[in-house]
Order: structure tokens, then C-alpha cells, then sequence
């Protein structure tokens, strides 16, 4: 069983065949303590997912982790939110098919939100739709009509 903690985010693997508490490993993600003063909405995390062998997490001040779920040691870690903006990641990570995909936090104040698609192996960015902007951001294609016809563009 995994568990993410509330700040600092440590996720914790425990194994439940063994009576107790009984702490397989813990990963320490290192966070910068500035960060609990820049997020919005208490200090929250929404837990961890498991896919393929690995864990994935998010953290408050930015970063997605994916790690090995028999060790917990750390495959990549990388930074996609900006806390210098209040900009933070809180959600539970979603994966599908070898990607791991992430939203940010921060509309409150005045970020921009976004969806971004990160390859599970090496934790780059394959792709990021945008919740406002230019059609290209926000990944709407000549495919896409809306049903009412004052909402249609050219």
C-alpha cells in the first residue's frame, strides 16, 4: 500500500502481509520550505499512483516523481509547476498507457491552468494543453464544434 503525506510529501510504502505498521521504504523528495506560504489551499496531497512497477507522485512545490514501487528509490524527478507564482501540483498523478498525466493548482491566483502528458519511463514532457489561449494551446482542433452556434468561431 502507498501513501502520500500532506507537506512535505513523503510517500511511504508499507507491506500489509506483515502485522504493524511495517515500512517497506519512504522517499524524502527534498522540498523547498517557502513553498507552504505559496500555495492556495491548505497543504494537501492527493495520493500516489501505481502503474507498470513504479510510483508517481506530485509535489506542492512542483515536481512529479516517478520511482520504483519494490525500493522506492527515485527514477526521475522534474519540476513542471512554479511556486515562485504560487503555481502548485496537489493532484494524484492519472496513467495512461506509458504516459503520466498532471494538472496544476494556483487559479486563485491568477495561473494558468494546464494538463501536461509526461513519458512514465523518463518523466519528460510529451505534450500540454492550456485551460485558456489560442486554440493551439488549449489543443482544439478543426474536429471540435460547439453545439451552440453563437459559440462557433470561424
Amino acid at each position: 500500500m502507498f501513501v502520500v503525506t500532506p507537506w512535505p510529501n513523503v510517500p511511504y510504502a508499507f507491506d500489509l502481509t506483515k502485522p504493524g505498521p511495517a515500512v517497506k521504504w519512504k522517499y524524502e523528495p527534498k522540498p523547498v520550505p517557502f513553498a507552504k506560504g505559496g500555495a492556495c489551499c491548505d497543504l494537501v496531497n492527493r495520493g500516489a499512483v501505481f502503474a507498470d512497477g513504479r510510483v508517481f507522485i506530485t509535489t506542492l512545490y512542483g515536481h512529479v516523481c516517478g520511482g520504483d514501487a519494490g525500493t522506492g528509490n527515485e527514477l526521475w524527478k522534474t519540476r513542471f509547476a512554479n511556486i515562485q507564482i504560487a503555481e502548485t501540483l496537489t493532484m494524484s498523478p492519472l496513467v495512461v498507457r506509458g504516459k503520466v498525466l498532471v494538472g496544476n493548482s494556483g487559479s486563485e491566483f491568477g495561473v494558468r491552468g494546464w494538463v501536461k502528458a509526461l513519458d512514465a519511463g523518463s518523466g519528460k514532457e510529451v505534450w500540454a494543453a492550456w485551460s485558456t489561449g489560442p486554440d493551439a494551446d488549449v489543443k482544439i482542433g478543426g474536429w471540435f464544434k460547439p453545439f451552440y452556434q453563437s459559440d462557433r468561431g470561424k
